[in-house]
């Protein structure tokens, strides 16, 4: 079994955030609407909570639609987000790709020898 991942109260600015990308326009069963649309029911719960995780994609979802959101729905400590070097920022923090396995050897075609 794995462990539960530790949750905190969303800030009155996370709920801010979500509320704001929620009304963009999404690709067709993206990531980016799944991931919003999953926030915003969780914003709207009687005590929000959110992890880690999740607060850091929300910031670089931000970040990549700021263009359909108007400034004056971003909290004032979360106007860095609309500028151009944040969403940069943010996509080279992403995680590195995990390196290609090592190529395997060929298997025998028998492993007994035939009579």
């Amino acid at each position: 079994m794995s462990a539960l991942v530790p949750r905190r109260p969303m800030t009155s600015a996370e709920v801010d955030l979500t509320r704001a990308l929620t009304r963009c326009h999404f690709p067709v069963a993206s990531f980016s609407k799944r991931f919003a649309r999953g926030l915003r029911y969780q914003a709207e719960a009687p005590e929000p909570m959110i992890t880690e995780n999740q607060a850091a994609c929300l910031r670089r979802q931000v970040a990549i639609y700021r263009r359909q959101i108007p400034a004056a729905s971003i909290p004032a400590e979360c106007r860095y987000l609309l500028s151009a070097s944040a969403a940069e920022r943010l996509s080279s923090r992403a995680i590195a790709p995990v390196p290609p396995p090592a190529p395997l050897e060929p298997l025998p075609l028998f492993d007994t020898e035939i009579e």
